[in-house]
This record gives structure tokens, C-alpha cells and sequence, in this order.
């Protein structure tokens, strides 16, 4: 988000995006669950919002939940996460629960528990941006839930802005905020087909 009084920007709300995963966490995670959490760069404020929104939406409202550990993966990269939940399967024999920033990086961490054998109906996994592969990972009942960043919605607003500012009629900054949704597998089929009109599923 750029707030420099003078520019105009489409934007997901970060914060509200983690808080809404986080919600959905809290009421499925199981009593005294214990879980491990995958952040990006510290630095970045999409990370530190979403963990934020994580934070006030299930680790304030559970505090039964037992942190295991928490991991910065740089550049939100999969690979890195799965190699960190390959250390954490390592060194903890119960894991219920994967708080990610990312699908990405929940995506990876299911990877992992497969290759470790472990059983994914025993385990939860949130993410956040609502991908494709995350849509086909809850419909295949592997990822819990994740919020869709609709990045369609985004593209179309900035293109919108651009051409107010090229006509002249944009006199104040204009801010766009998509509405998050959440996905889950309740609804998860809408996003599927979603994906697939934009050619992103096959």
C-alpha cells in the first residue's frame, strides 16, 4: 500500500485477510492443538499484517494453542518451507496444525507431511492468497482454508485508476480495497471454477 497523500493504489487489505484465516483456525483447531507458524521476510508489511491478523484472530481468542516454533521464510519461497517443516517433523512427533502467510508455503508444508508419512487428517493447514493449486488442495481435503487475494479484481481496478488519471478526471488519490474471501471447502468449488475460466485450471 503507498500512502503518500498523492498516489492512488489498489490493494488487498493484508490484516484482514490473516484475521479472517486466523477466525477460521480458531474454531477448527482442536484443544491444546499444537502448531508451528511459517512467516516471510520480517521486513515485509503484507507478512507482518497477516501475522498480525493471525495473532489477534486465533492466538489471543486460543490460548490453549501451544506455538511449537515459527520459521521466516525469505521470499516466501516453498522449497524453503518445505525444508523447514522437513526439520520440525524432525524434531516434534505431533504437529496439528500449519499457520502460514501463504499458500505457497502451506502447500510445501503438505508436502512434507506426505513425504513424512504423516497423517493429513489429523493435521490442519491455512494459507492465504486462495491459488489455484490451493483451491484444488482443499477440494482434495489437504489444505483447511485460505483468503482469496483476487488479483483480477486488483488488475481491473489499477487499470481503471490509470485511465481516470490519463483523462484528468482523478483529482484526490483514489484507494481501491478488494473484499477478502474466505475458501474453504464448503464453498471451494465457486473458486475452482473461478480458476478455471481464467485458464489457470485446465
Amino acid at each position: 500500500i503507498v500512502d503518500d497523500g498523492v498516489t492512488s493504489s489498489a490493494f488487498a487489505p493484508e490484516y484482514e485477510m490473516g484475521f479472517m484465516v486466523g477466525e477460521e483456525a480458531a474454531k477448527n483447531l482442536p484443544e491444546g492443538a499444537k502448531v508451528v507458524i511459517l512467516m516471510s521476510t520480517p521486513s515485509l508489511f503484507s507478512s507482518e499484517e497477516r501475522r498480525r491478523g493471525y495473532e489477534d484472530a486465533l492466538f489471543a481468542v486460543r490460548p490453549d494453542i501451544e506455538i511449537l516454533d515459527k520459521a521466516n521464510i525469505e521470499g516466501w519461497k516453498k522449497a524453503i518451507a518445505i525444508s523447514k517443516m522437513e526439520d520440525w517433523f524432525q524434531r516434534f512427533p505431533q504437529i496439528d496444525g500449519v499457520v502460514s502467510m501463504n499458500d505457497g508455503m502451506a502447500l510445501g508444508a503438505i508436502e512434507a507431511a506426505k513425504a513424512n508419512q504423516r497423517d493429513l487428517s489429523k493435521m490442519q493447514f491455512y494459507g492465504i492468497d486462495g491459488l489455484a493449486d490451493g483451491c484444488l488442495s482443499i477440494d482434495a481435503d489437504e489444505l483447511t482454508a485460505t483468503v482469496l487475494q483476487d488479483a483480477e479484481s486488483m488488475a481491473n481496478a489499477g487499470i481503471d485508476i490509470a485511465i481516470k488519471i490519463a483523462k484528468g478526471e482523478l483529482e484526490e488519490p483514489e484507494k481501491f480495497e478488494i473484499v477478502p474471501t474466505l475458501i474453504t471447502k464448503e464453498n471451494v468449488e465457486v473458486y475452482i471454477e473461478m480458476h478455471r475460466k481464467n485458464g489457470l485450471i485446465k
